[in-house]
């Protein structure tokens, strides 16, 4: 693996390392986009741009976003640059964490690939009129600074214990309200702002993790073996994994039906105590990671511990998903991640293969299906 550093923002890159043992490239610079900086973040450790002691003189002397690495004598960056790329090196030298890099690295690709949207600025302000506060900011997020395109959104997935995604620079697309989405327009003649969504992929993730094969729809399969209503089973089936009122299962039942048997074959049928067992042996052995080997390090606590491998799986399949999706179509332009949904602009033409190809999707041989909605043309 190679670790290139750029001496100033927006400057030029140099090749400063290489790491035997991985494959890939890391950049450690000061902008948001020093993937060397997220990625030890995720493991627990601290990787700088500069030496702690060079930070606020840089900063005083080119305040701003422009600081250079150029003041620095020269032996003490590259005494810094030596001490830093062998903090990586330890990192990559345990074997789950070089192999979990490769499966980052497409995830930070993909996030890094989306393209900024064209908004109608009179629907967003149409949005806007009668609201203050975060709701108001979140749409004002979305303006254009010129032109037409929405400003560019950098992702981070290191600010939460799971990798579940936060903004760090751009539109508030996690928290803003859902009709920001019809503000969109198609950059194609007769194309159509869509929404990819992956069904039930937390429950679908439990069973996969345990060998068993989820049906295209798991809420109905699980409603028919339990003689439930579907909306019954779905409610059910997260209160198993993450708890909940059983108050709020029963009033949905039929007089006499117990909560907590269905619960109880529920729980049984997700196999929650098999998944709690093998996450609790693998705590004794070190952090639990999730599918893709991303380690958990501060779910420690056995009341959350399936909580999390559940969320940050989740989390990290529907970003591969994604990436998978939009590489079999060369005129796709995904646009921002919301979670365990893409919103994206296609051309019209390709809205029913892109349709398929969401319902047809799987991840080692366990189906993760994606619903398709347009929002705007």
């Amino acid at each position: 693996m190679d670790l290139f550093y750029s001496p100033m923002s927006g400057g030029s890159w140099f090749k400063v390392a290489t790491i035997a043992g991985a494959a890939g490239q890391l950049e450690l610079a000061q902008n948001s986009h020093s993937s060397a900086k997220e990625f030890a973040s995720i493991l627990g450790a601290e990787i700088s741009w500069l030496p702690s002691n060079y930070l606020k003189m840089v900063e005083f002397i080119t305040p701003g976003p422009e600081g250079s690495a150029y003041l620095l004598p020269k032996t003490v960056l590259r005494d810094h640059l030596t001490r830093e790329s062998k903090k990586i090196n330890g990192l990559l030298a345990v074997r789950e964490n070089a192999q979990y890099l490769q499966n980052w690295l497409l995830i930070r690709a993909f996030l890094d690939s989306l393209q900024q949207p064209i908004v109608n600025r009179e629907a967003v302000e149409a949005l806007m009129e009668g609201t203050d506060g975060t709701k108001l900011s979140s749409l004002r997020s979305f303006l254009p600074i010129s032109g037409t395109l929405a400003p560019s959104i950098t992702y981070s997935t290191a600010a939460t214990v799971t990798g579940r995604l936060t903004v760090k620079e751009g539109p508030r697309v996690l928290t803003s309200i859902a009709e920001i989405r019809s503000c969109f327009k198609s950059s194609f003649p007769d194309g159509k702002i869509v929404q990819l969504d992956l069904t039930s992929v937390e429950p679908r993730v439990a069973l996969h993790v345990l060998g068993r094969t989820p049906s295209a729809d798991l809420y109905q399969d699980f409603a028919d073996e339990l003689n439930i209503e579907r909306d019954v089973a779905k409610l059910a089936i997260l209160t198993a994994l993450y708890g909940g009122a059983l108050s709020r299962v029963a009033s949905n039942l039929p007089a006499g039906a117990s909560a907590q048997t269905l619960m109880r074959k529920v729980r049984t049928k997700l196999g929650k105590t098999e998944l709690i067992s093998k996450l609790e042996a693998d705590l004794k052995t070190g952090p639990i990671r999730n599918i893709f080997g991303r380690p958990l390090l501060h779910s420690k606590d056995k009341r959350i511990l399936l909580n999390h491998f559940l969320q940050s799986s989740a989390a990290e399949l529907s970003i591969i998903a994604f990436s998978t999706i939009c590489g079999i179509f060369s005129n796709i332009k995904p646009l921002y991640v919301i979670h365990d949904a893409l919103i994206l602009d296609v051309q019209t033409d390709d809205l029913e293969a892109l349709k398929q190809a969401g319902t047809n999707y799987s991840y080692q041989g366990t189906k993760f299906p994606m619903t398709l909605e347009i929002l705007s043309g």
